[in-house]
């Protein structure tokens, strides 16, 4: 018997986000395409109705959860704003994904054009799983560059020969925030936490929260010099 265009979408985004949680929690090598049936409340059989291959899955939940992670971060549409800001606005809402989505910054990490060559290339991602999610990622990094674009047709961010500072910016800026919520997500993984942890917690925010707003202070400075 078949299924409506909206019952296969939903369960479609079911396995994803069942998917997601094994992949962020255990990583790659630990889940097992029971483990995701398993976890979407789903057959075996029918999880491959969806799914040719575990890493056709993972493909499609880095995909997701960058458009997630992309769309909670995006500065707001205001034409008014020059790139300079847009840019500032983009990285301190970053920080904020960082602590608000810890485990899913980490996981999105995983996320570039080189990481998908590999993916495609070696893992064997059926073509249509990539022609379908490729595109949606590459329409992020599209929105994500025309902040720089923007920046550097109203003279607010320069141009450095050599240097891709779209990326550079990007890369550094994640780095530090790793560094900080890594840390968090330790304390978190202890289990229930006792009053003392929470308080813990909460300085180690505070402090980290500090650090980057120096550090991306040093940051911005780059892009105007």
């Amino acid at each position: 018997m078949a299924i409506s265009e909206r019952t296969y979408a939903k369960r479609k985004k079911q396995i994803i986000k069942a998917a997601e949680k094994l992949f962020i929690r255990n990583g790659f090598q630990e889940v097992s395409m029971d483990c995701i049936a398993k976890q979407a409340y789903i057959s075996k059989p029918t999880l491959y109705n969806y799914f040719k291959s575990k890493i056709d899955i993972y493909y499609v939940c880095l995909v997701t959860s960058y458009i997630h992670r992309w769309q909670k971060t995006k500065p707001k549409n205001d034409s008014s704003k020059t790139g300079f800001e847009l840019v500032k606005e983009y990285a301190e809402n970053l920080i904020d994904y960082g602590y608000h989505y810890p485990e899913h910054l980490l996981f999105t990490s995983n996320v570039s054009e080189q990481n998908f060559d590999v993916l495609i290339f070696h893992n064997t991602v059926s073509q249509n799983v990539t022609e379908e999610y490729e595109k949606k990622f590459l329409a992020v990094q599209d929105e994500f560059s025309s902040l720089f674009k923007k920046g550097y047709e109203d003279n607010t961010i320069r141009k450095v020969d050599g240097i891709d500072i779209r990326i550079y910016f990007l890369y550094s800026l994640r780095g530090y925030i790793i560094e900080r919520v890594s840390a968090l997500i330790k304390l978190k993984k202890k289990g229930k936490l006792r009053e003392k942890q929470k308080e813990k917690i909460e300085h180690l925010i505070k402090l980290s929260k500090a650090e980057l707003d120096f550090h991306l202070e040093n940051l911005l400075a780059l892009l105007q010099e």
